[in-house]
């Protein structure tokens, strides 16, 4: 793995957030390795002990992924005592406890390997959130937080896994689940963040935005899927290459135009938002009536329900948990729908106009046919809530991801009362 001057792409763009969260960089991240992605790696290697070439070498790339998995291994010394240890690697001592679960006094890791958690962030804001880039989150999320819990519902045609985070041990449960839609990889984002920062408040025995998180942690069993749609996403983010058995076809109903600016469907060009099992031949009406009558980068529900694995396997969560309430996420719209087709459940108006007071988002009471929201709300008639942020015909800018977190952040919280 080689990166230097002149290579370009999501990868740069991953270097790019990484030096800037350490402070080696402070311009806008491009994704093309620039004069001052050069200079950036060069200040991070000295500060390694490493030859400042400016290039992303295989070492340099080794240290770079050890910092974003947020830890490192060290073999603790006969003279250690868990405070020496914070000491010398300036670490926090009630998340390095945490880290090392398995282990109960000092005497016991005498001699043996432990994790060294780094005080950074593992979840980074700065950039678009891809599924290798998920991927590293939750490895690294797990290794800090092993109360963590999490399993893989399935898998994408591409053999993309599927991931559900479990966090707490109540018996109220509540589904979160973001990017059923190509676009949407903010709202990926926007869930692992908060799944961070839970179990960060959790570990420190801290109020989370002055809620109890004890509490919470006993009265609530959250089930999170922070990226249904991986293939779709990685289209959006990556485009598609011709060694892919997909390209074709992709290139094909895409219409040769950018997939950055309006892929919202799985690899098979199905638009996974309408695939479930509620007013399905409905929704393949008006689909019709938009003259989409096959696979293409939006709006096509597919054959039949559930005929994509993504959706299928979100239906087996719902089925193997029985939960209580959902939140689903995407882009497009600021604004929240509660009604299954044009039918509601009177405990749901509440707490849709309870989360609009609290983030400005308004009212969605749009028909809507095949949609996950719909489907849960039908089947097992409890609340449930599609949450589309960001304007309704851009896609969300990294840049104001902030702001957006600081919005959803009282939704998300706002359920577990």
């Amino acid at each position: 793995m080689l990166y230097s001057k002149g290579s370009k792409g999501y990868e740069i763009k991953e270097i790019q957030s990484f030096l800037y969260s350490l402070g080696y960089r402070d311009v806008s991240i491009t994704g093309v390795f620039e004069d001052s992605t050069e200079e950036a790696v060069r200040k991070f290697q000295l500060s390694k002990g490493l030859l400042p070439t400016g290039i992303v070498d295989k070492t340099t790339y080794e240290i770079i992924e050890k910092i974003v998995l947020g830890y490192d291994i060290y073999v603790v010394e006969k003279e250690d005592t868990w405070k020496k240890i914070c000491d010398k690697f300036k670490c926090d001592l009630d998340t390095l406890l945490i880290s090392n679960l398995k282990y109960g006094s000092i005497e016991e890791v005498k001699n043996k390997e432990i994790i060294i958690p780094f005080k950074n962030d593992i979840v980074r804001s700065h950039v678009e959130c891809s599924y290798e880039m998920m991927r590293k989150m939750i490895k690294g999320l797990k290794i800090r937080y092993p109360f963590m819990e999490h399993e893989i519902i399935g898998k994408t045609v591409m053999d993309k896994e599927i991931y559900c985070i479990k966090l707490g041990k109540g018996d109220i449960k509540v589904f979160y689940n973001a990017a059923h839609d190509g676009m949407s990889s903010i709202t990926s984002l926007l869930l692992m963040k908060f799944i961070e920062d839970y179990c960060k408040a959790y570990t420190m025995k801290r109020d989370f935005k002055g809620k109890d998180i004890e509490g919470i942690w006993n009265k609530y069993t959250l089930c999170i899927v922070p990226m249904v749609n991986p293939d779709g996403i990685e289209i959006n983010l990556n485009g598609i290459t011709k060694k892919n058995p997909y390209y074709s076809r992709i290139v094909k109903w895409n219409k040769e135009k950018d997939f950055s600016k309006g892929w919202h469907s799985n690899i098979r060009g199905i638009d996974l938002n309408l695939n479930y099992d509620i007013a399905f031949e409905k929704g393949k009406s008006e689909s019709s009536k938009l003259n989409v009558k096959c696979p293409s980068s939006k709006n096509y529900g597919g054959i039949e329900a559930f005929c994509e694995p993504e959706t299928r396997a979100i239906a087996y969560c719902m089925e193997e948990n029985k939960f209580d309430m959902m939140l689903c996420y995407d882009t497009f719209g600021d604004n929240i729908s509660y009604k299954y087709v044009d039918k509601d459940l009177k405990v749901s108006k509440h707490m849709a106009e309870k989360f609009c007071k609290v983030s400005g988002y308004k009212i969605n009471n749009k028909k809507e046919y095949g949609t996950c929201k719909s489907y849960f709300i039908h089947k097992y008639k409890k609340p449930a809530y599609k949450i589309l942020v960001g304007n309704e015909n851009k896609k969300y800018d990294i840049k104001e991801f902030n702001e957006l977190y600081i919005t959803n952040i009282n939704i998300l919280l706002g359920v577990l009362e």
